[in-house]
């Protein structure tokens, strides 16, 4: 039964990884994709962590994504668990397009059967394709949710911090992006996946721990996510606008 703090307290949406692994190599990647060990996300574990963040926290959309989702070689039964989970939320799948024209029929059956919407990243890369990918997807009668112009990145991370964690917190368009993995809720993608950082260049910054939600109220990992943390004390306001392009593998890729 949904108490009364879960009715009037809803998030925007909560994401999850069902791979940590892509098939680009972005400069800067956000969700530090292209310097993360591979993962596959087991079923079971997928089941379990969205039934229990569902039942805890109220939200209009979950978005699966990586990584790339479409490495996942059983990303049509996780898009039929989702929907079971969460019949009446929207739900979208977050990918680059590169695999679409080689997924088999019973992914595409699995989105519209569970009316799963994509949103398409298109990169320099896949700029060419991208009138293709779009035909693709609608002549599969699937929904798309947006495209999203992958031309440029922005850069928010430093490696410093300073005292405006509440302002960078505020004015931050990633606080909405709320991060389920390995039984935990982080506040955005950095704070999340930034220990690959620390493990691929062997250093020690500061990454929020997350909140465990088996452990933890409705309330609990409410209050958690709607504020600041120490982790946005190392972020900047501002950051640095960039053309999109290949990783090198630099550290100072990711320093805003």
């Amino acid at each position: 039964m949904y108490t009364d703090f879960y009715n009037k307290h809803q998030f925007e949406r909560i994401e999850i990884h069902v791979v940590n692994h892509c098939n680009l190599n972005c400069f800067g990647c956000a969700h530090f994709s292209n310097i993360c060990k591979p993962y596959e996300i087991e079923i079971k574990e997928f089941e379990k962590n969205v039934s229990i963040v569902t039942e805890k926290v109220n939200y209009k959309l979950l978005n699966i994504l990586g990584g790339e989702p479409l490495l996942h070689p059983n990303i049509d039964i996780l898009c039929d668990k989702a929907r079971k989970i969460c019949p009446n939320i929207i739900i979208t799948l977050t990918t680059n397009g590169i695999l679409l024209p080689q997924m088999k029929e019973k992914f595409w059956q699995s989105l519209k059967r569970n009316n799963i919407q994509i949103r398409l990243s298109i990169y320099p890369y896949t700029m060419k394709k991208g009138r293709k990918l779009i035909d693709l997807i609608h002549k599969n009668e699937v929904k798309i949710w947006d495209i999203w112009d992958g031309r440029k990145f922005y850069l928010r991370k430093t490696k410093y911090f300073h005292n405006n964690a509440e302002k960078t917190w505020k004015n931050c368009d990633a606080k909405i992006c709320h991060q389920i993995y390995k039984g935990k809720l982080y506040i955005c993608p950095i704070s999340a996946y930034g220990n690959f950082y620390n493990n691929y260049f062997n250093k020690n910054f500061y990454f929020d721990d997350g909140i465990d939600i088996y452990k933890n109220s409705s309330e609990q990992i409410y209050n958690f996510l709607n504020k600041s943390s120490p982790n946005c004390a190392t972020c900047t306001n501002n950051g640095r606008v960039i053309n999109w392009k290949l990783s090198t593998f630099n550290e100072e890729e990711w320093d805003a």
